[in-house]
């Protein structure tokens, strides 16, 4: 009720009351409680402050490196990490057309937990340089001929796959979900129509506003995908409640950058998101090789000047909600050189020594040596910082 309309009721009464009789009562007023405000950025599943957490790497783990893992985690937990990452691929959770399975994403989940407790999935439908949607779409890693992203036997079916996917993150008290990482790339490509790729993320999307609310959504851009693909870039985060980035010290070359281009690039993350609270899904910077001159241009103090920066912007901006490390160790260089044979194959040698190099010297850990580089004591400030935004 209005206050004017309540004041003139209050007035009525007192008219009626009779000149001789007794005072009317008196008509308590409302206690209107001040409601408090939603905190900038809030995240639904995420409590306030800011998180950090990393990624393990993609190697299996010997015994000896699972012992020696288990004591960094421990190091970064005593000191404020909270955050795991799950990665899928939808092929992976549907076999065969309209046939799931959930032991994967079961196993995913609780190896998760045992990295932080609150969990984020990244199902990839488009991924860096490749589709990882079902293989009955699919002639030889390209959509069948004739057969689009946006075709309703694709987006239908993802449909119904998030029908599927969607309670079980609810129940298990999943925070947030990507459908598609880097997905630029196969516009880029031409794999996939900027159209095409549109329509599927929105429509995604959409649905997981819709049916599951509480959970925070997006997909995960390149650093450089909302200026070089903004139609689709606009598609994902006007129907997303997260921006979502991966950011690496490297330019477009693959040699490393310094911090007046760090200080740019969270600039233009800020823009771009608008209002959404940032999360930067894979922040990593290599250290290059020690043993010989760097192609990348890296050594193990650049990594710890990249992560004392990113420090420095969890402690101070809210907007950077989540941060995740990439990684804790380097890629073994057996699955460093598998990874890039392909681009070696097609005559880009330096391309090729130079992705290399990036994931063999990824981590802020040695894969060959029990030792970590200087970046470690920068991510565990990291997370301390984030910690204490917590507070």
């Amino acid at each position: 009720m209005r206050w004017t309309k309540l004041c003139a009721a209050l007035a009525a009464v007192a008219a009626c009351s009779g000149g001789d009789s007794e005072e009317a009562p008196m008509v308590p007023l409302p206690i209107v409680m001040p409601q408090p405000e939603t905190p900038p950025f809030a995240i639904a599943g995420l409590p306030a402050g800011n998180h950090a957490g990393y990624i393990i790497g993609f190697d299996p783990l010997d015994t000896a490196r699972q012992v020696r893992v288990t004591a960094l985690l421990d190091e970064a937990t005593a000191t404020g990490n909270t955050l795991s990452r799950v990665q899928l691929d939808w092929a992976e959770l549907e076999p065969s057309p309209g046939m799931f399975d959930r032991a994967p994403l079961d196993e995913a989940l609780a190896a998760a937990t045992e990295i932080g407790t609150r969990r984020f999935v990244l199902v990839s439908t488009l991924d860096t340089g490749v589709l990882t949607i079902p293989e009955d779409f699919l002639d030889d890693g390209a959509l069948r001929p004739g057969l689009r992203l946006s075709d309703e036997e694709v987006a239908g079916r993802f449909e119904a796959f998030l029908d599927w996917l969607l309670p079980i993150l609810t129940s298990e008290n999943v925070w947030g979900l990507s459908i598609a990482n880097e997905g630029e790339t196969l516009i880029e490509d031409g794999t996939v129509s900027s159209a095409e790729a549109e329509t599927f993320v929105e429509r995604g999307l959409r649905q997981i506003a819709d049916d599951a609310p509480e959970l925070a959504r997006g997909v995960t851009l390149t650093f450089t995908g909302p200026e070089a693909f903004s139609d689709y870039a606009e598609a994902v985060l006007s129907n997303s409640n997260l921006a979502i980035y991966n950011y690496y010290c490297l330019d477009e070359t693959l040699v490393t950058t310094r911090r007046p281009v760090w200080e740019s690039a969270t600039a233009a993350m800020r823009q771009n998101s608008g209002d959404l609270p940032i999360m930067l899904q894979e922040l990593g910077c290599p250290v290059g090789y020690e043993d010989q001159p760097s192609d990348l241009q890296s050594a193990p103090s650049v990594q710890a000047d990249f992560f004392d920066y990113f420090a420095e912007v969890i402690r101070d901006d809210q907007q950077f909600r989540a941060v995740y490390a990439f990684q804790l160790l380097d890629w073994s260089p057996e699955l460093a050189a598998s990874f890039v044979a392909p681009v070696r194959e097609e005559g880009e040698q330096l391309a090729a020594d130079r992705l290399e190099e990036w994931l063999a010297t990824s981590g802020l850990c040695s894969w060959s040596e029990d030792l970590c580089r200087p970046g470690w004591q920068s991510w565990l400030d990291l997370t301390e910082a984030a910690a204490v935004t917590q507070q």
